[in-house]
């Protein structure tokens, strides 16, 4: 069989091939790396004083598909990795594609999974740990996909890919141009698009959330843009009792995405 690429293919295929690697640090991204793409790997730093049942399972792995590994010492963690929590483990890495618009059409057109789709767009959110922990809940919850603006937010880097935890290997990251065109666009494919925001009217535990949804969360310090507002079907809030008047981004977003998995799990009567 011989298998021809699309232009659009090859070019997505040496940006990829091409992309800059960087160093990453943590077994969780690490041995999910060697699960889904050890092609991406270029090498593996290991501290030879750790010997125990991980560090084994990474060189398995990593001798499996030919990975050169080298043992370092604590100087040369700091070096690459500065003093993020490493493991006495690192990889020299290329990280994954980052979608475009076309993908979120494929998912949507053709769903992988018999359910209703779900997925989560985040309003230009600026912090890297807020965006690897939202993927890393968005995996836990089985998202779909996770959309984000192509400007005034923050991409994949290294710090986003190790909070994720490995998520970035299997939940699809695609990247607009527009957020509030798509969001639109989703609307017309049956979708529902529901709001955070401290504007809304009713409560997150008042609202069906047992369709197929888009939840939308906003910017760390300002919300939602008033642009996106406007596109989405209703608005919900998160009830507070105490003093502070609103959650971190991305704990705010695990609420949320937890609220939409207990809904859809329950047995109806």
């Amino acid at each position: 069989m011989v298998l021809i690429m699309a232009k659009k293919d090859v070019k997505k295929a040496k940006e990829a091939k091409n992309a800059k690697p960087q160093w990453i640090g943590g077994y969780h991204p690490i041995y999910s790396a060697l699960q889904h793409h050890p092609e991406n790997i270029l090498q593996l730093c290991l501290d030879k004083q750790r010997q125990d049942q991980r560090m084994t399972s990474l060189v398995t792995l990593a001798e499996k598909w030919g990975i050169p590994m080298t043992w370092c010492r604590a100087n040369t963690f700091r070096q690459h990795l500065g003093p993020s929590l490493h493991q006495g483990m690192m990889m020299f890495y290329r990280l994954p594609q980052i979608f475009d618009q076309s993908k979120l059409e494929q998912i949507i057109s053709f769903p992988k999974k018999p359910k209703q789709p779900l997925i989560l767009a985040l309003d230009t959110i600026q912090d890297p740990h807020n965006l690897g922990a939202c993927l890393r809940t968005s995996d836990a919850v089985g998202v779909d996909a996770v959309v984000i603006p192509k400007h005034q937010s923050v991409g994949l880097t290294a710090t986003v890919y190790k909070v994720a935890s490995g998520a970035v290997e299997t939940l699809p990251l695609i990247q607009v141009n527009n957020l509030s065109q798509s969001l639109e666009w989703l609307k017309q494919q049956g979708l529902w698009i529901v709001g955070l925001s401290h504007k809304g009217q009713q409560s997150l535990y008042q609202t069906d959330l047992n369709q197929a949804l888009v939840m939308v969360v906003g910017n760390e310090e300002k919300g939602l843009r008033q642009g996106t507002e406007k596109h989405c079907d209703y608005l919900v809030s998160l009830p507070m009792q105490g003093w502070v008047d609103s959650l971190n981004v991305s704990v705010a977003t695990g609420v949320s995405l937890y609220e939409v998995w207990r809904q859809r799990s329950i047995e109806p009567i």
